[in-house]
């Protein structure tokens, strides 16, 4: 499809989602400390530093579920928790909340903070039998996001609430930026999804999609310019020069521009 710094994006003919080739072997390796703070793997500016914008996002991503979900004591997994601000939103709620975090690093930080995190996906679902498993944000960086959503299927009943939230590659803004979108931002993105693409990863793993739209999140102004600069380099670096220099920095606003998607599937 495109070549980005050297890594190259094929299309599934079949439902337009893209990954990379070849896959990478390793992809969790680059998951330290760094990414979480002054990235250039597509990873944040300062992640605990945007804690307050974490906690908002956490909450409306759980609404919604709630919404979805018939009334019941909820059991929810996290894959891909990161230090853990849906865990704490979720026990907030009365929720028994478990995650799933491949970073050390990251892992290190929710546990402190009183979370059971896993670092691989099976032992937290046998240890929790949940009916809610959330992937937000995470399926484009696994290099088998089948294998994930898989097993969430095997090891669940029916009824359970899966939600997933990632990026639309066919989504307008998208399609007019190409290979210089955000999120094509490889080694960390291994996936770019269509609607289609997750709608067809959801079904032939035994969940029904009920609901597939575009959705919002809380983004601070000084992510949205670290993620300028990798990809756009000097006029993003003017940018945040600007941002640098006066209040904005420490601002935020809503991100709705079409490319971030939330998915609710029930087992069936």
């Amino acid at each position: 499809m495109y070549n980005v710094r050297g890594f190259n994006y094929i299309r599934c003919v079949t439902c337009g989602s893209a990954r990379l080739d070849p896959l990478p072997t390793d992809p969790t390796s680059i998951y330290d400390e760094s990414y979480f703070a002054n990235s250039d793997l597509g990873g944040y500016t300062n992640y605990e530093a945007d804690r307050e914008l974490h906690e908002r996002n956490a909450n409306s991503r759980l609404a919604l579920i709630a919404r979805m979900a018939p009334p019941q004591p909820m059991r929810l997994v996290d894959v891909g928790c990161a230090t853990g601000y849906t865990l704490t939103q979720a026990k907030r709620k009365q929720w028994k909340a478990t995650g799933v975090e491949v970073s050390e690093f990251a892992r290190g930080i929710a546990a402190d903070r009183g979370h059971t995190v896993f670092s691989s996906i099976e032992p937290a679902l046998e240890a929790v039998r949940p009916n809610v498993v959330t992937f937000f944000q995470v399926l484009e960086h696994m290099a088998r996001p089948d294998v994930a959503v898989r097993a969430a299927s095997e090891a669940t009943e029916r009824g359970t609430v899966l939600a997933i939230e990632t990026w639309d590659r066919r989504s307008a803004i998208a399609r007019l930026f190409g290979p210089r979108w955000h999120q094509a931002n490889p080694p960390s993105v291994i996936h770019l999804f269509t609607r289609e693409g997750v709608s067809q990863l959801l079904t032939r793993n035994g969940f029904e999609p009920t609901l597939i739209r575009a959705t919002a999140k809380f983004v601070s102004f000084s992510q949205l310019a670290g993620v300028a600069e990798q990809r756009w380099g000097p006029l993003a670096r003017a940018f945040r020069r600007i941002l640098g220099a006066n209040r904005l920095r420490s601002g935020a606003f809503s991100y709705n521009l079409g490319d971030l998607i939330t998915a609710i599937a029930v087992k069936s």
